[in-house]
């Protein structure tokens, strides 16, 4: 998703100013504020390799301290932050919760069921589908389930 300054500009070259949710409340943030998320971001895709899951942690605070505390909506820049998150780390439970917290700044809805007694596993439900970067959501659905299938044969062949 591109910044604010870069969708304005984009628009504006038709004569248009965009009125939706994700605009107004980039514009309510602050260009500062819009600033730093770049800033940090930047900072992310620049040493994604070398990043451990702890810098990355510290990265997606940074980030999160950059949104008005009111805003609602979508997050996306926290998007590809949750994703690299996800890619450093090796638990797989931990994992999961990466990436739905990188479907949630897309703007998805969840509810999570507590762990079955039986098979220990979570349920977990999408109330709403994500609202922005429909082809970052599906990369992260095929994630979750091919991290689902391989956990579930996994189980099986034990």
């Amino acid at each position: 998703m591109d910044p604010l300054p870069r969708r304005t500009e984009h628009l504006g070259r038709y004569g248009f100013t965009c009125g939706c949710t994700l605009c107004y409340e980039d514009q309510a943030d602050g260009k500062a504020s819009i600033a730093r998320r770049q800033s940090i971001l930047y900072q992310l895709q620049a040493q994604r390799k070398k990043q451990s899951s702890t810098d990355i942690e510290g990265l997606i605070t940074e980030i999160r301290k950059t949104y008005r505390s009111s805003r609602s909506g979508p997050r996306p820049d926290l998007y590809a932050c949750y994703r690299s998150l996800a890619q450093a780390l090796s638990d797989p439970d931990v994992i999961l919760e990466a990436e739905l917290l990188a479907l949630e700044a897309l703007g998805a809805v969840f509810t999570r069921s507590r762990p079955a007694k039986v098979s220990g596993q979570q349920s977990i439900h999408v109330l709403v589908s994500p609202a922005l970067g429909l082809q970052d959501a599906i990369n992260s659905y095929l994630k979750l389930s091919n991290d689902s299938l391989r956990a579930a044969f996994l189980d099986g062949a034990r």
